[in-house]
């Protein structure tokens, strides 16, 4: 043993002994001091709590993107509300200033060679060149004519010149059509509704307040097996349907 300094060094730590450091004594007591380079025990994840981890974390980002896709839709849901608000007030502003609401300004197949057209149950559609023409007639109401947010779909009407149209599933995109001004449609002299125009978009919440489903009504065009209804009978039309169209 050596004494050193008024304490007694009685050992020192050997390879067995890693994670101590010095042992000492003075006036009988004994000290252990604990070494930071060489901690008592080391311990890693094992195979089952690593895939315990992966597990919840997949679990845990499948309900956030959950919940952010839902977020997103209600979002557009609440935006295609918002601009159909507007775009009713500068067609109200409209008929105040010509006693009519604006016509459509496609030709459609034949039914309206000389644009614009009334009465023809046709539409203006807003991923259509037609859209441009309803944004003139309403320009010194509304500065910009809103699209759908996703203004797109994969479906295509055939008695609307194959246009996506707001009634055919998985179709967003807005749609407008006079469907009466002289009350009497010009290509089969069929009686109409005089100053009525359709107003249409597709939710993508069926269960949102704004839609048809929810207001329980139903908005259409067309009679008997020719018609063409949303929102009524079980049929397989989108109930997420926007109409707040006079009609």
């Amino acid at each position: 043993m050596e004494r050193k300094n008024g304490f007694t060094l009685i050992g020192t730590v050997t390879e067995a002994q890693r994670g101590h450091a010095h042992i000492m004594t003075h006036g009988g007591e004994t000290a252990t001091k604990k070494s930071a380079w060489y901690p008592e025990s080391a311990k890693g994840f094992t195979l089952i709590e690593l895939l315990v981890v992966i597990a919840i974390i997949a679990l845990l980002s499948g309900v956030i993107l959950a919940s952010l896709t839902t977020a997103r839709m209600k979002a557009r849901d609440a935006r295609r509300v918002s601009d159909f608000r507007q775009i009713t007030i500068a067609l109200e502003l409209y008929f105040d200033s010509y006693g009519y609401y604006p016509g459509v300004d496609q030709n459609w197949a034949g039914r309206c060679t000389t644009p614009p057209c009334w009465d023809i149950n046709g539409y203006n559609v807003s991923n259509n060149t037609g859209w441009t023409a309803l944004a003139s007639d309403l320009a010194p109401y509304l500065s910009k004519l809103p699209t759908d947010p996703i203004n797109n779909g994969p479906g295509s009407d055939a008695g609307n010149d194959n246009l996506c149209t707001p009634w055919m599933q998985g179709c967003h995109v807005y749609a407008y059509g006079n469907v009466g001004r002289f009350g009497t449609n010009p290509t089969n002299s069929s009686p109409t509704k005089i100053n009525t125009y359709d107003l249409v978009a597709q939710l993508e919440d069926d269960n949102n307040p704004a839609a048809c489903k929810q207001q329980d009504y139903q908005f259409g065009f067309g009679s008997g097996g020719n018609g063409v209804y949303w929102c009524s009978h079980g049929q397989t039309y989108p109930t997420g349907i926007l109409d707040p169209s006079p009609n």
